[in-house]
């Protein structure tokens, strides 16, 4: 491909991934989809089973957390947002891909993300349109991944373990999402379809000047209902009343010391509603001096902070430090509550993703070969292909070679191309023979010089001629030395007929064991030549009529001796 051509062919690509980024349809019907920056996801699960959904809250408003998940900066996300005021639905992830929500990178491969718009601090937060449109959403993916309707694989973003110390929780930022004001057990009632309840909960906090002050708890104020019921809050100054028919009702919360305070609450169906109370001393005088926010010492405010994230602390607006860990192009930096980066915590080789450091993924989806992209390979070609791609390729024109009466191109893997050429005098071995060559493919014929001789290994010379062996070697007879067979011929022949081996050796009286079998020469006849092969039975069959005739002279010999 020509280089001029390749910014052209780059940016068509890219716009036609855009494009089909933008077009993609939701997967929950009524969502609308709007596509995260893909830093803020990996494709794919890398083969972990889905089977969690972890409610998250998103700390800011749903246009805000839109737009985050699609910088590329941000390099977090979530499958689904859902809007406080009417339970809106947008969809930001497919299903099958891994979104970086939870701060664990196992747990973003095993659940789908939910975020809520939203603040964990906040009791007026979670609306009842943003739990019903996140429980009926729920339903949906339980029923189509077969999640369990349960506590145990539909959890909060603070039930998640830290990756790098499983003692704690919240992910690697040791978020607190959903935190307390997240009402589970309406939540969780909706998703199994229970019968619709018939009474409601009230719930919230006795404390000195500021409901949302943790260190200002006031131990033992009485809280009473308009019906009748009273509790006196311990030290965590929570009360609850629970099975409350649904209508509005009157909470007043006293102690001594402490002006009384009463606020109204309206009970609903099945859901817990807070009603949290700030009592100030008795002659309280309030003072705001040097303070921009927080409690005026009484049951007044000096002020809120304005600023996104930022905390009231001893009575000043201030940006926390270190507050969580969040990817810094490819390392993982602190940020401050109110989103800005600090210090560098690790250098990631491979990258970062929701605030971890990743490990290198192999990415050989659809190849055969080549680089995985993590210093590894997705496979090796054999030896007559090459990787092309990502995949195992023949090689064209490879070499040369007959094809018929023509010069043809074929590839690495014998498959035939183009004619090169044709040859007017016939093609061998790749080449095509010139005028006046000897084919090639001939072989030189030897021919008999007719004169009877053949020139064959081992074949008769001619008539007359045998090259065949001229002696005997088939077994024989052993009358050598040491043979205690009674009867030795040379005892025999020497008048001992005691039956005792002298010695002094038979017929082969050289070599132990020797063949006796007669030896005839060839006389170049097939009688002859029969004779003269040897073998057990020709030879064992001569030395048997030979030593019969010495049997017989010595008997003679023996006869004479004893007439004389």
């Amino acid at each position: 491909m020509s280089k001029r051509l390749m910014p052209a062919v780059m940016f068509l690509a890219a716009f036609a991934l855009t494009a089909q980024a933008l077009a993609a349809v939701p997967e929950y019907e009524g969502a609308t989809w709007v596509p995260a920056h893909a830093n803020g996801y990996a494709t794919g699960r890398n083969n972990v089973p889905l089977d969690r959904i972890i409610i998250q809250v998103t700390e800011g408003t749903y246009a805000n957390s839109i737009a985050w998940f699609q910088a590329a900066e941000s390099k977090v996300s979530s499958h689904y947002l859902i809007r406080a005021s009417d339970g809106d639905i947008t969809q930001m992830v497919k299903e099958a891909d891994t979104a970086y929500h939870a701060g664990n990178l196992l747990f973003n491969r095993r659940s789908i993300g939910i975020e809520h718009e939203g603040y964990i601090a906040r009791q007026e937060s979670f609306t009842t349109e943003m739990y019903q449109a996140s429980a009926a959403l729920v339903i949906h993916l339980c029923e189509k991944y077969n999640i369990p309707k349960d506590r145990e694989h539909i959890i909060g973003q603070n039930e998640v373990p830290d990756p790098r110390d499983p003692t704690q929780f919240g992910g690697i930022g040791h978020r607190m999402a959903p935190g307390l004001y997240w009402d589970w057990d309406y939540f969780m009632s909706l998703i199994r379809e229970e019968q619709p309840a018939t009474t409601g909960k009230l719930i919230g906090f006795v404390r000195e000047g500021d409901i949302y002050d943790e260190t200002a708890n006031i131990v033992g104020a009485k809280v009473t209902l308009s019906n009748g019921q009273s509790q006196i809050v311990g030290d965590d100054a929570l009360y609850q009343f629970a099975d409350l028919a649904p209508g509005e009702y009157t909470i007043t919360a006293s102690t001594e010391g402490y002006t009384t305070v009463t606020i109204d609450r309206t009970v609903k169906v099945g859901q817990q509603i807070w009603g949290s109370i700030a009592l100030e001393e008795v002659g309280c005088t309030p003072n705001c001096e040097g303070r921009e926010c927080g409690s005026d010492g009484c049951t007044g405010s000096c002020g809120t902070c304005d600023e996104e994230g930022a905390l009231c602390v001893d009575g000043t607006c201030v940006c926390q430090e270190n507050n969580h860990l969040r990817c810094c192009d490819d390392n993982v930096c602190w940020v401050d509550s109110c989103g800005n980066l600090g210090q560098v915590s690790e250098t990631c080789q491979h990258g970062c993703a929701d605030g971890i450091c990743i490990n290198c993924q192999p990415q050989c989806d659809g190849k055969e070969c080549g680089d995985d992209g993590c210093e590894g390979f997705c496979g090796v070609c054999d030896a007559d292909k090459s990787c092309v791609e990502g995949q195992c390729v023949c090689i064209p024109e490879h070499h040369q070679d007959c094809c018929g009466e023509r010069l043809c191109w074929y590839d690495s893997c014998g498959g035939q191309g183009e004619v090169i050429t044709e040859c007017d005098n016939g093609c061998h071995e790749g080449l095509c023979i010139e005028p006046g060559e000897q084919d090639a493919t001939e072989e030189d014929v030897t021919e008999d010089n007719g004169t009877g001789d053949d020139n064959g290994p081992g074949d008769d010379n001619g008539p007359g001629t045998d090259n065949g062996p001229a002696t005997d070697n088939g077994p024989g007879t052993d009358t050598g030395p040491g043979d205690t067979e009674p009867g030795d011929q040379e005892d025999v022949i020497n008048g001992d007929t005691t039956g005792q081996d002298n010695g002094t050796g038979g017929i082969d009286s050289t070599t132990p064991g020797g063949d006796t079998g007669i030896i005839f020469p060839g006389d170049g006849t097939e009688e002859t030549d029969k004779k003269g092969s040897g073998g057990c039975q020709s030879g064992s069959g001569a030395f048997s009529a030979w030593a019969l005739l010495a049997l017989l002279g010595a008997l003679l010999v023996v006869r004479r001796r004893q007439a004389n």
